[in-house]
């Protein structure tokens, strides 16, 4: 069965397996065709418009639109076929080179169409003359179109050596980057491996900073005008101070004393080894604690005092006394806010402090009413997520002698009423759960667009 099969293979004549070869009429049989237009100004000269019209947009509807680059803007009402010239990146009538046969057939298309001409450099077409008339199929030729390749083969030589020389016929341009290709332009639009600031770039050069590398005692071997550390903190010095309560004239407790990081490093030099001390973190919410109520703000530092003596630490940072105002100076505050993160994240533990406000004057809502009244802040989303993983966070009342211990994914039922994205963010900083990129940015978006804020700007919201 094999044997016949090949056999018949074999007795079955080439032409059916061989590509028929196709001369092309360019412009001499093409140009003056009887459904071509012409144009001057534009490439190409000739071309044939589309035999299929498309549908058009009534004038009660809105037009096709399309902006590009530029920021120009194209309106159609035909929704004809288009491509982007690469020369001008505007939106062009799309124009398709086709073979003879389909470009004197029926015009069924949507697009121009246009014959295909200079499909080869002049110099190639000479080269390629003496053997234009040759069948590529075997035992095809005859012994007179051999005859007439050796007589148009050194006509062909003639013809090179006169085309060669004539400038811009066979000319290759002019040769750069050293005969190399150009440089491929290309912006990467991926994800950072490291997130910087241009600001906190550090202003030497390259070369500068490998020299600075070569040697080990030169302190900007790791440039980086990052601070990562709090700019002040309150320091426990067993120091008391009369609360200002009205009903207890004579009331005192513990509260820290501000002091600058720098100047306490410069003072305890044996004990801190050049790392900055630990601190609690101190969350609250002006609307339970006013800025503007001595008596309130008293009471908040001693619940933050007794917050850091109960985890054994000696600080903490807490906003109203280790925050720059804007009166006291607009560019520290503004750098002191930039900074917060960064102070949540390098915190040993955070504590959350929570005390009767305008929505409760009589202190008798429960804890949770007053954690969600908290939990509606901007601030408490990166307060609580970049706080230290897997360490409990204290919840103090005012007015009560105990805390509230809680774990984030607790904190997150009891806070926040969005829990179901919230949940999700908190195991994700926990560990407990990896999401990728893209959802990290939709839940923490919808997780920050369900906080209340306030108006900062006349013209922002």
């Amino acid at each position: 069965m094999e044997m016949t099969d090949l056999e018949a293979t074999k007795e079955k004549p080439d032409n059916k397996y061989r590509v028929p070869r196709i001369s092309l009429k360019g412009y001499v049989g093409n140009f003056f065709s009887r459904n071509a237009t012409y144009q001057v100004m534009f490439w190409p000269h000739s071309f044939q418009k589309p035999g299929v019209s498309c549908v058009s947009v009534p004038p009660t509807e809105k037009p096709f639109r399309n902006q590009d680059n530029f920021q120009r803007i194209y309106k159609g009402r035909t929704a004809d076929d288009r491509y982007i010239n690469p020369d001008n990146g505007r939106l062009d009538h799309l124009i398709v080179q086709c073979t003879d046969r389909v470009y004197s057939g029926r015009r069924n298309s949507t697009y121009k169409r246009t014959f295909i001409r200079n499909v080869s450099p002049k110099t190639l077409r000479v080269a390629n003359w003496p053997m234009s008339h040759l069948d590529y199929g075997p035992r095809k030729n005859k012994p007179l179109g051999y005859f007439l390749m050796v007589v148009k083969w050194p006509l062909t030589c003639i013809a090179l050596y006169i085309i060669i020389g004539l400038p811009g016929v066979a000319s290759t341009g002019d040769v750069i980057n050293d005969g190399g290709f150009d440089a491929f332009v290309y912006r990467y639009w991926g994800i950072c491996k490291i997130t910087r600031n241009a600001v906190e770039t550090n202003n030497k050069t390259l070369t500068e900073i490998s020299q600075s590398e070569d040697d080990e005692t030169d302190e900007t071997k790791m440039p980086n005008n990052r601070i990562l550390e709090p700019r002040k903190l309150c320091f426990l010095t067993g120091r008391t101070a009369p609360l200002l309560d009205p009903d207890n004239p004579g009331l005192e407790a513990e509260m820290g004393l501000p002091m600058l990081v720098s100047e306490w490093k410069a003072q305890n030099q044996d004990i801190h080894n050049g790392k900055c001390p630990d601190y609690v973190f101190i969350a609250y919410t002006t609307e339970h604690f006013n800025h503007s109520d001595t008596h309130a703000i008293r009471v908040l530092h001693a619940l933050a005092a007794r917050a850091t003596r109960e985890v054994g630490l000696e600080a903490y940072w807490i906003g109203v006394s280790c925050m720059q105002t804007k009166t006291q100076s607009l560019q520290g505050h503004q750098e002191d806010v930039f900074r917060i993160s960064d102070v949540v994240r390098g915190a040993y533990s955070l504590a959350v402090i929570v005390g009767p406000g305008e929505r409760d004057p009589t202190n008798e809502a429960p804890t949770e009413f007053l954690l969600q009244h908290w939990g509606e802040r901007m601030w408490t989303l990166p307060e609580a997520l970049l706080s230290t993983p897997h360490r409990p966070i204290q919840v103090w009342r005012r007015g009560y002698p105990d805390p509230l211990i809680l774990s984030k994914t607790q904190l997150a039922a009891l806070a926040w009423r969005d829990m179901a994205s919230t949940r999700q963010l908190v195991d994700h900083y926990e560990g407990n759960l990896t999401l990728s990129r893209l959802e990290l940015v939709i839940i923490g978006l919808q997780s920050v667009f369900s906080r209340k804020t306030t108006q900062y700007f006349r013209n922002k919201q």
